[in-house]
């Protein structure tokens, strides 16, 4: 099934605060402070990125075709908000009622099941909508992640240029992949 989504913008300090940060990499100044929370957000995003996983709890809109059920590809689903339907081509999203018209499986991975869904257009590639929440409470959030986000941000700012002249570079062997795969989530199509 084709879907697309968008998420509300990761807020890296939720998971890995500016002041640990700040004293992992032994910065005792605010001159950097920006520059640091900004590669946290971006250690964050790799690592949700690689995970398959929303680490933080945001808000997530899916919108897809009309389906009998749908597992949502982002790891842990707390909660759905709404699932919304549009009776015409491009016309406005029309609310669904829960247990009348899906039913929802919280966890990972997080399931949708749907029943008696209303008629939609025949040429909207995407009638349905869905607003999720994934992720958990930022206390929740496995230590071996906070540390794959401390690598990478550590490696970020040793490393503020693309290319680095007159050095041979080789990944840790025990790095940010063997911290994060425990914690991945793979999705396997059937």
């Amino acid at each position: 099934m084709d879907y697309t989504f968008t998420t509300a913008a990761i807020t890296g300090t939720n998971i890995l605060s500016l002041a640990d940060a700040k004293n992992h990499l032994r910065v005792d100044v605010s001159d950097d402070d920006a520059l640091i929370t900004a590669m946290i957000d971006s250690a964050v995003e790799y690592c949700e990125n690689y995970c398959s996983k929303i680490f933080d709890q945001r808000v997530v809109t899916y919108y897809m075709q009309k389906s009998h059920s749908f597992i949502f590809p982002l790891g842990d689903l707390q909660s759905v908000t709404s699932v919304s339907l549009r009776g015409t081509l491009a016309g406005d999203y029309i609310a669904t009622t829960a247990d009348q018209n899906y039913f929802v499986l919280t966890g990972t991975p997080g399931k949708i099941r749907f029943k008696d869904l209303p008629s939609v257009h025949s040429d909207d590639l995407q009638p349905m909508k869905i607003v999720a929440t994934h992720g958990n409470t930022s206390s929740k959030v496995s230590k071996s992640v906070i540390a794959a986000v401390r690598f990478l941000v550590g490696h970020f700012y040793e490393n503020r240029q693309a290319v680095i002249a007159g050095s041979i570079a080789t990944s840790i062997p025990i790095g940010v992949d063997s911290l994060l795969n425990p914690v991945r989530y793979i999705q396997i199509e059937k």
